[in-house]
């Protein structure tokens, strides 16, 4: 415990107190689970109770965890990848369907399936959209309705979310303090009392980590609109960052990374291939690797962590994948920092010269 700055103290204690709390809701499920007459009315309330208040203990200290994390070290952000925020939308959702189900509230997110993906923080919009429908659902009163829109906007090159509720809405003096740490409001006349006053932060500084923007409407008695963006990359772009954040690392005293460079034998006939190739390796590729499509190089790119034998063999793996699946050739090669070369020009020029 010596050795622990105060962020990993606090990411310790938290983690060690989700795990009761997770045991507890579980043994509260299992009776709430037994047949009808197995439990009677008092006993289902009291252990119903039980459970919601074990679901906001873990929504609690998952709120303080995130806060922890943003305040004291940038990695929350560094492992970004290509995401589809849709399917983040529709997972809050079923998670919180409980309280949906428990206040008859009508929720509508039907997020369009041709969507953009976004180059973010997976765990961190993951928080953003469990934070604000929570919040939607807790100011607005029973048989409401939440509505959760997502569009992209070609002309500024990014999403723009909305979760709209028919809620109590926000008083006009508390506007500019709603993104403050710790301030809340009481809403008895919808139940809501209490709460940390971390979320709307939390959202706003993943939201901002992001280049994006965020803004309320709202209106007393009538509801409340949050707006947020999240900017919209190439590629190309994407590879430049994820380089970068490797690169940062290796240098700060990790193992380093290699990239691995695919192409096909053949030039294609069209740009197909490259998107069935992301496809093929993503699957083969380990947590923390990415693969990026590169029109301005003509090829497919994984930034993968190590080197020597561990890419050897994954290098390996990749190519067996691709001509099982897409049944044709592909040529690759392998370059890693800082062994083969120091900057992003010479790896690839390293890669190519060991294209097989």
């Amino acid at each position: 415990m010596g050795n622990l700055n105060s962020a990993d103290l606090i990411s310790t204690v938290f983690h060690e107190l989700r795990t009761p709390i997770s045991s507890i809701n579980g043994y509260a499920s299992i009776l709430l689970s037994f047949e009808q007459g197995r439990l009677n009315k008092a006993q289902a309330q009291t252990v119903n109770r039980i459970s919601r208040l074990c679901e906001n203990l873990t929504y609690l200290i998952n709120n303080l965890l995130q806060l922890s994390k943003l305040e004291h070290s940038s990695s929350i952000l560094v492992k970004k990848k290509k995401i589809f925020l849709g399917r983040l939308i529709t997972q809050s959702v079923q998670t919180l369907s409980f309280n949906i189900r428990d206040k008859k509230l009508h929720v509508s997110a039907r997020p369009p399936e041709a969507l953009k993906r976004v180059w973010a923080d997976e765990d961190g919009f993951a928080r953003v959209f469990m934070n604000l429908l929570s919040n939607a659902i807790k100011f607005t009163p029973r048989r409401g309705r939440v509505k959760i829109d997502i569009s992209y906007k070609p002309r500024g090159r990014h999403l723009l979310i909305s979760v709209a509720d028919t809620g109590v809405g926000i008083a006009p003096d508390a506007m500019p303090k709603i993104f403050q740490e710790f301030y809340h409001e009481d809403k008895p006349e919808v139940g809501a009392i209490g709460g940390t006053g971390l979320g709307l932060c939390i959202v706003k500084k993943i939201v901002e980590a992001h280049n994006g923007k965020i803004w309320i409407k709202s209106r007393p008695k009538k509801g409340t609109v949050v707006f947020f963006t999240v900017p919209v990359i190439t590629d190309e772009e994407a590879f430049e960052d994820y380089f970068m954040t490797l690169k940062d690392e290796a240098q700060a005293g990790s193992t380093g990374f290699s990239l691995i460079y695919i192409a096909p034998a053949e030039a294609p006939k069209n740009r197909r291939i490259f998107s069935e190739i992301e496809g093929i390796v993503a699957q083969v590729l380990r947590k923390d690797d990415r693969i990026f499509l590169l029109d301005n190089r003509n090829c497919a790119v994984a930034l993968v962590e190590g080197s020597g034998d561990a890419v050897f063999i994954l290098r390996e793996r990749i190519q067996e994948r691709l001509c099982e699946a897409a049944r044709r050739g592909f040529l690759i090669g392998t370059a890693s920092f800082p062994k083969d070369a120091e900057t992003k020009d010479m790896l690839f020029a390293k890669a190519k010269q060991s294209l097989n």
